[in-house]
Formats: C-alpha cells, sequence, structure tokens
C-alpha cells in the first residue's frame, strides 16, 4: 500500500472516471479527430492511476492540441509540443494528449494500453517472428526473407498479424495473456450488460441515504431483474445496524412490497438480507435461526482489524464455515489511498471458500474493490463464485457496478463466474446451496 505521500500522486479510478469519460467525449467530437480513446492505466481498470492518457488520431494534431488545451477543466498546461501536450486539471490529475497519423493509432493504442511488462513480452514475440514492432508501425527486420503483414487498421489486426487473439486492454498486464492469446484460449470476459441484479445494498433502515422503495425503483429503473437488501448488523451500531426485531420488520416489509409486484405482474424481486458482522472469535451478530429466514447474508468484519493474520484468518474461515453465510464481503477491509488492508491469508481464505461453497464479494465501492483483482484468478481456478455488489448507501452507488466490471474482467471473470449473472431463478437456487 503507497503511503501518504505516495498516495498524494495516486487517484482513485472511480474518482477521475466521470471526467476522464467527458474528456474523451470532447476529443471525439473535434471535427479534426477521426479517433480517439482513453489509454494507460485507465483503459486497464486499474484500481488506482497517476494520470489519464488520451490518444488522437488526426491529420490536423495543432488543432486538437488547441482544442485540448483550451478546455475549461485544464488548469496548468505543463508542457506543449507539436504532437503533445500534458497538463493538469482542475481535479489535480495530471492528463496527457498524443496525436498521431490515424495509420498509426493502433500501434500506439497498444504501445500506451499495455503495462511494460506486457509491451516488452509483445515486442519479444513479434522479433521472434522477424518483426520490428514499435509505438508507429510494425516492419520486416529481413524484408527478403519476412514477408510483410496485410495492412493493419485496429489492434485486432495487430495481434492477428502475430498470430495472436486481441486480449482484452483490461488483461494487458503480462499475466498470462499472452499465451493464452496465442492458444486461442482467452475467455470471453463478462460485460455491463451481463448484470441482472445485485445484493450489498443499504438503505436508511441503517446507514443508507435511500428508503427501501426508492432503492427499489432505481434498481427497476436500471433494468435490473433483482435486488438485494443488506442493511448492517446490530453490533455496527456506528451505522445504526438493525437489531433482531428490526430486520424481521424489514423482512416483512420486503415480502409485502414482492407480493404487490406479483399482484401487479412487475418481473422484479427484493431479496431480504443482512451484512452481518463478523466478532472477533469468528462467530456471527445473528443466530442460525434468524438467518434461516433470510434469502441470503453478507458477512463482513467491521472492526478489530488489529489481530494478527493468523487469528483474523481462522476468524473469517470460522465464519464462511456457517451454513448461513452465503458470501464474504469486502475480504481485506481495504479502502484505497486511506487504509491498508488488513492482515490475512487469501489463499486460504478462498480455499476455505471453496471448500464451504460460500460466494467471495467483488465490492466495487471505488474505495475498495475488495478482492483485489490479483486473486480472481485462483478463485475461479478453486471454483469459488463472485458476486459483484456496489456496497450501495445511495441510489447513485449502483453507478459503481461499471467499475466492478472493470476489476472483475481483470480478474478474467465470466459471466458464468459470477452469480448476479443468472436469471432469477437460478440465482435463488444457488444461493441456498450451502443450507442444509
Amino acid at each position: 500500500m503507497p503511503s501518504n505521500e505516495q498516495n498524494a500522486q495516486h487517484f482513485l479510478l472511480g474518482a477521475v472516471a466521470g471526467q476522464a469519460e467527458f474528456i474523451l467525449d470532447e476529443l471525439k467530437s473535434h471535427s479534426d479527430c477521426l479517433r480517439a480513446e482513453i489509454a494507460g492505466s485507465y483503459r486497464r481498470g486499474n484500481e488506482t492511476l497517476q494520470n489519464l492518457d488520451f490518444l488522437v488520431a488526426t491529420s490536423h494534431p495543432e488543432a486538437v492540441l488547441d482544442f485540448f488545451t483550451q478546455l475549461p477543466e485544464v488548469t496548468t498546461i505543463i508542457t506543449r509540443e507539436p504532437s503533445h501536450a500534458s497538463v493538469v486539471l482542475d481535479t489535480g490529475v495530471p492528463c496527457e494528449l498524443k496525436t498521431v497519423s490515424n495509420a498509426a493509432f493502433p500501434f500506439a493504442l497498444i504501445d500506451l494500453t499495455g503495462n511494460q511488462e506486457h509491451n516488452i513480452a509483445l515486442r519479444r514475440i513479434a522479433r521472434q517472428q522477424g518483426y520490428r514492432l514499435t509505438e508507429q508501425q510494425l516492419t520486416p527486420i529481413d524484408p527478403p526473407n519476412t514477408p510483410a503483414t496485410r495492412e493493419i487498421h485496429d489492434e485486432a489486426d495487430l495481434y492477428a498479424a502475430l498470430g495472436l487473439d486481441c486480449p482484452p486492454a483490461e488483461l494487458r498486464e503480462n499475466q498470462g495473456e499472452l499465451q493464452a492469446a496465442a492458444e486461442h484460449q482467452l475467455p470471453r470476459l463478462i460485460e455491463i450488460g451481463n448484470l441482472r441484479g445485485t445484493f450489498h445494498n443499504h438503505t436508511t433502515a441503517s446507514d443508507g441515504q435511500n428508503t427501501l422503495i426508492e432503492m427499489t425503483n432505481a434498481a427497476i429503473e436500471l433494468g435490473l431483474q433483482y435486488l438485494g437488501i443488506a442493511d448492517h448488523s446490530k453490533s455496527s451500531t456506528q451505522c445504526n445496524g438493525l437489531d433482531e426485531k428490526q430486520l424481521l420488520n424489514q423482512l416483512r416489509d420486503i415480502r409485502n412490497i414482492n407480493e404487490n409486484f406479483t399482484d401487479e405482474n412487475i418481473d422484479f424481486r427484493l431479496l431480504a438480507g443482512s451484512e452481518v458482522d463478523i466478532h472477533e472469535d469468528g462467530s456471527l451478530d445473528f443466530n442460525d435461526e434468524l438467518l434461516s429466514q433470510l434469502d441470503y447474508s453478507v458477512a463482513s468484519v467491521h472492526h478489530a482489524f488489529e489481530l494478527s493474520e493468523s487469528a483474523m484468518t481462522q476468524r473469517i474461515i470460522r465464519a464462511v464455515e456457517n451454513p448461513h453465510v452465503t458470501m464474504l464481503g469486502h475480504l481485506t477491509g481495504r479502502l484505497l489511498l486511506k487504509t491498508a488492508p488488513y492482515p490475512v491469508d487469501i489463499p486460504t481464505i478462498i480455499d476455505a471458500c471453496a471448500a464451504t461453497n460460500t460466494i467471495i464479494e467483488l465490492n466495487c465501492n471505488p474505495w475498495r474493490l475488495d478482492m483485489d483483482w490479483r486473486w480472481w484468478k485462483l478463485a475461479k481456478e478453486k471454483g469459488v463464485k463472485c458476486a459483484i455488489n456496489p456496497d450501495a448507501h445511495r441510489a447513485q452507488d449502483f453507478d459503481s457496478l461499471f467499475f466492478g466490471i472493470k476489476i472483475a474482467r481483470k480478474g478474467w471473470l465470466t459471466a458464468q463466474d459470477v452469480i448476479n449473472c443468472l436469471p432469477r431463478d437460478q440465482m435463488l437456487q444457488a444461493l441456498q446451496v450451502k443450507r442444509p
């Protein structure tokens, strides 16, 4: 985890996304822009980044650069060159724009998107096949003995020229994606349109800002088929956690709403859950009798972060061994750029979840993005399912599902790996798989 001094130079993916996409739209609208993309760590979906990298194909770079540096969001121009400009935005985010010819665009986009290790490995593959790959072109090293490649119009053409499938941008971290591309084994990664619902969401009953009905209406407006409500449990007093009576009252309200949906032929289902606290000894805030009446539960650690790695690991394992714990929430408790994760043996937790059919949450609150993407490939190999949850405390937080998808894609996850991509009836069956 970066130090506070280092953190000052990093920005959350979720904090910069809105402005980044706005500037991209502005660049695309310029009459001299042939095509444009955000590259770098933003395009790869990294949870934090240091700057934004824009790339524009144009025959008139001066006009595009003038437009870019005069955007209202730009407060400082650091450098301005014939084909490049570096600025600082009003949010403090450093931002660079590189202009290239339309022919060079795919080469520059690949070069600016992959991390250093991916790019080095890709150029090595090119050399092995007799080509020199740069940010501008792919040329034979020995033209008489190496044939010229076909015309390259986009990234897929360039990878194909080297005998590779095109790895999605999120995978370009040199984590096996080039080998999978060579063997035509790249997964079809999850997309935002695959999501049918989500589970970890709060209301005004605990520390949320919207009522049960407001959260429900927002989910329906988004086109979701189901929504789970998991307000905090009683030990989270700082979050106005629900006691047993309050949770039962909420369960009754949810059932009444579902009955109205049935009467009105509305194809939507509310699910009754709880974000139940895991105590220091691994026991839960509610007993099994109460938990058995819910559709599911999300078990989370909210206190006693100072335990040793061994103690924290055993604490969480005891919780996931409970047959009424459906999924494990924000596994490491991290708050990006703020709070380091508490010590926990993640591979051992993944093994425990695999053994008990416990789902692991991908908490897509931009401050969390937890479990970290680097562990999802292992979890997938072990057969552990993922639930992409926004941990929404207001209706607008459903937008965080976008970041959950980016992180899931970085973790090589497909729609088949994520429980909230299931149709409603199959999802309900999957939530019950642990229960006796």
